[in-house]
């Protein structure tokens, strides 16, 4: 998973990630602290 793969996402899922954008990345950046912690 790379930066183009979280462009594509974005860009597909645009609306979705709009309205959720805030807590998706909160989500992933608690997994990534969580794996590298």
């Amino acid at each position: 998973f790379n930066e183009m793969d979280m462009k594509s996402f974005i860009l597909e899922n645009g609306d979705f990630i709009q309205e959720r954008q805030n807590d998706l990345f909160i989500e992933l950046g608690a997994k990534i602290l969580g794996h590298e912690g």
